[in-house]
């Protein structure tokens, strides 16, 4: 039995041909598995109660099985590909695949080897056993090819590709090929964690099944370094792989605010998280800012309240006239942004503002305005001091009518003299509409007229009245008296009017 333990048990295959055929006891049997003869270096093949029983590890290695022996429950598991096989020793059971079957011989240990007959164990896996009583010979031969799988796998699956492998016949040469990708190189093939060929491309015989890893180590490898001005903090820089995912996240101290990455003096991102792939070595700095709020004045005063502020602080600026001068706004350029000598709004950004001041009271401009060829013509307004009355007038051309003063597109009043106090500078339009009269005509009994329509102030209007045969024109009638006896009559149109033709039969 220990022989047996340390061996890692020879399997014995079941050859009962028949229970009539018997070997002879004097001439030693051969084993031949598809033409080969099989060694048996230890343990030749006997015959127990007419039956012929073979030692397995001669057998079954050669058919590429794994042979395992367990000593507790002194069972033999037989396993290539697919196929499992389980026997007990003195035990006439055995499963092929969780398939039982029943043996003519139990299993047994003959020289410090498992023995059992072969025939139904091998033909459980598919094979055939021919048996040659005169020459003492078993014939073991596949039905069909025996198949195994070569899978493959590339680790990791970003450092390269593998090809080859699939499903082949048993002793057929398989070739594998693995392709590194850039920034990668291949480093080995590997089996079970254990190093088994260096050659990228790499053939071999297959025998049993067999799940290889192509592994791939990078070659070229990029710094990331990451830095930052007052204010904040990064992360995510470190050493990359050629062409990985690199994400740098810069955060601001409370009251600063993130301006951008930069490289060298160059913004490449204003992002504060940002991600791009590493494909050279690179050095990028987080900048963070608080903002400064610059006051300067123009003029007789004074501004406090600028200077540094965090992000979205009040600011509250102060201008003060000397004497004798007078506050004018807060000016950002040229644009007054502000006309409250105390003005408070929230810090966002870097900003210059002047204070500005005028000598004596203060003075506003009021503008009054007309469009070119509007209808009419301006007058009034100009400079004047604060709270003094000012008066514009609107003086519509011939033809035309006063609709309104208007300010921003807000019709402001419809007086065409307009006093207003000054508290501010303005710029008030007037606007003018053609002055228009409608003129109706009709025709009594007798006849037709035309002419009638919309017509601007002054323009000419002709109406023409046509009798009909055997009637006569008597005359142009408004709200029952006669206007004109003509039957062509031209007037100017300087209101609405409704005439009336007027036709008799001659007596």
């Amino acid at each position: 039995m220990k022989k047996m333990l340390s061996i890692v048990l020879a399997l014995v295959l079941l050859l009962a041909l028949a229970p009539s055929v018997l070997a002879s006891a004097n001439t030693p049997i051969s084993v031949f598995i598809n033409g080969q003869r099989v060694t048996f270096p230890d343990q030749n093949p006997v015959v127990v109660d007419g039956r012929t029983l073979v030692p397995v590890r001669g057998v079954f290695e050669e058919l590429n099985f794994n042979v395992d022996w367990n000593p507790t429950t002194r069972q033999v598991t037989l396993t290539r590909g697919n196929d499992v096989i389980v026997i007990t020793i003195g035990s006439s059971t055995f499963t092929t695949n969780s398939v039982s079957r029943t043996l003519d011989v139990p299993a047994q240990t003959i020289g410090g080897r498992t023995m059992l007959p072969l025939r139904l164990v091998l033909e459980s896996v598919g094979y055939t056993l021919d048996w040659n009583a005169a020459t003492s010979t078993v014939t073991i031969t596949s039905q069909a090819p025996q198949q195994v799988t070569i899978s493959t796998l590339a680790s990791p699956t970003t450092g390269g590709t593998v090809t080859g492998g699939g499903t082949v016949n048993v002793g057929t040469n398989v070739t594998l090929r693995a392709t590194a990708n850039t920034g990668w190189a291949f480093s080995g093939w590997y089996e079970n964690n254990v190093h088994v060929n260096s050659n990228a491309t790499w053939t071999f015989n297959a025998a049993t099944n067999r799940t290889v890893q192509a592994r791939f180590v990078q070659t070229q490898q990029w710094t990331i370094t990451t830095t930052h001005t007052t204010g904040g903090t990064t992360s995510g820089g470190g050493t990359f792989g050629h062409n990985a995912s690199v994400t740098l996240v810069a955060t601001p101290n409370s009251g600063w605010v993130f301006v951008g990455w930069y490289e060298g003096n160059t913004r490449v991102s204003n992002n504060a998280t940002w991600t791009f792939n590493a494909t050279s070595n690179r050095t990028l700095q987080a900048r963070f800012n608080q903002w400064t709020i610059t006051t300067t004045t123009a003029g007789g005063g004074s501004a406090t309240g600028g200077g540094t502020f965090n992000q979205n602080d009040t600011v509250t600026l102060v201008a003060t006239p000397n004497t004798g001068w007078n506050f004018v706004g807060w000016y950002e350029g040229n644009t007054r942004v502000s006309t409250n000598a105390t003005w408070s709004f929230n810090a966002t950004s870097n900003r210059t503002l002047q204070a500005r001041f005028v000598q004596g009271p203060q003075q506003w401009t009021i503008t009054p305005t007309v469009a070119i060829n509007a209808g009419g013509t301006v007058a009034g307004g100009g400079q004047v001091n604060h709270n003094e009355s000012v008066t514009i007038v609107a003086s519509p051309n011939n033809g035309w009518q006063f609709v309104g003063w208007y300010e921003n597109n807000v019709r402001v009043s419809t007086d065409a003299t307009l006093t207003l106090v000054a508290t501010s500078n303005r710029t008030l339009e007037a606007r003018f509409s053609l002055i228009q009269w409608t003129i109706t005509v009709s025709a009594a009994t007798g006849g037709n007229a035309t002419g009638g329509g919309l017509f601007n102030q002054g323009a000419q209007v002709t109406l023409i009245a046509a009798p009909l045969e055997g009637w006569t024109f008597v005359g142009w009638y408004e709200n029952g008296n006669q206007q004109n006896s003509n039957p062509t009559w031209t007037f100017a149109a300087t209101a609405n009017r409704t005439l009336e033709a007027r036709f008799v039969v001659p007596a």
